[in-house]
Order: C-alpha cells, then sequence, then structure tokens
C-alpha cells in the first residue's frame, strides 16, 4: 500500500487547466514548475489512514469492486488483462461469490467481501495551499492559505486556523 508516499510521505498535485487561465496546486511538499505560470510553494503531510476508516470506507464500495481489490496489486505491472480477470476468478472463489461479469451478478446483492491487508489510505495534512488565475500583462492572481499542524499521540494532527496571503506573480 502506497509505495513511494509510505516511505516518503510527501507528495504534490499541479492542475493546469488551460483553457480557464487557472493552475490549482495542492501540493505535500515544494515543487517548481519551469514556466512562467506558477511557482508552487506549499507542504503537507501524509499519515496512513487508521484501519477503522479504511475498513468502513471499503464496506462502502460494491461487493465487485471490494472482490477487484484482493485481485489487483494496484499500480503494479500486469501481463495481460486476461491475467488480471483470472486472478479476479480466483478471488471469487476465494471468497464464494459469483464472478462479476457473470449475468446478473449485480442483483446478488451486498456480498461480504472483507479488507485486503494491503488495501487503505493516507490522509493528507495540507499546511499551505496556492491557488493561482491568469490575469492580464501577467498580472495574475495568486493567493497562499496555510496553518500550523501540531502533532497528536493518535498519530493524526491538530490543526491551527488558516491564514490567507495574496501573493505577487
Amino acid at each position: 500500500m502506497g509505495g513511494v508516499i509510505h516511505v516518503r510521505p510527501h507528495g504534490a498535485r499541479l492542475d493546469p487547466n488551460e483553457p480557464l487561465g487557472r493552475v490549482d496546486v495542492h501540493a505535500v511538499h515544494r515543487r517548481e514548475v519551469d514556466d512562467e505560470r506558477v511557482v508552487p510553494d506549499a507542504e503537507a503531510t501524509g499519515v496512513v489512514t487508521p484501519a477503522a476508516d479504511s475498513d468502513a470506507y471499503f464496506a462502502s464500495r460494491p461487493w465487485q469492486s471490494r472482490l477487484g481489490a484482493w485481485a489487483s496489486a494496484q499500480s503494479q505491472p500486469v501481463a495481460s488483462r486476461s491475467q488480471l480477470k483470472d486472478s479476479l476468478l480466483d478471488a471469487a472463489r476465494r471468497f464464494g461469490t459469483p464472478s462479476p461479469d457473470t449475468a446478473g451478478a449485480e442483483s446478488a446483492g451486498n456480498i461480504p467481501v472483507p479488507r485486503p491487508p494491503h488495501w487503505g489510505g493516507y490522509q493528507l495534512w495540507v499546511e499551505k495551499l496556492e491557488l493561482w488565475v491568469e490575469g492580464e500583462a501577467r498580472i495574475h492572481d495568486r493567493a497562499r492559505w496555510s496553518r500550523t499542524l501540531q502533532s497528536t499521540a493518535a498519530g493524526a494532527f491538530d490543526p491551527g486556523p488558516w491564514t490567507s496571503t495574496r501573493l505577487q506573480p
């Protein structure tokens, strides 16, 4: 579960929307973009989602999706689609469910399929978030929101209040 974020709990997401002239920066580490649109400076920390939260979310998914979680080593290479489908059939046999592609499988109701031990998530605790909107003559509308995070004994964070700062382009 988690690959790189499990070892180094930081990451970033940059969402350019060029037709709208906007860039949304959701970042969890310092990242620079080599063009004149934006140089984000944003940070956050990722922590493993508590097992009870992962269990609750997993249980809310359709049984076919839960079965697929057992069949897939997410983001790992696979030789063929048929190999993945064979893994899905193996999971169906393991849990006594119909194959999800069997006629009438959708009407099977909510079949219990437990959460695999490798399945879970990460909660990203954002400390800084920057948003940027293109303006004429390079007079962009740019702002940053930030807060402090204090670690709690439960392994989460107690976030402070957000403050906002308007930035020059």
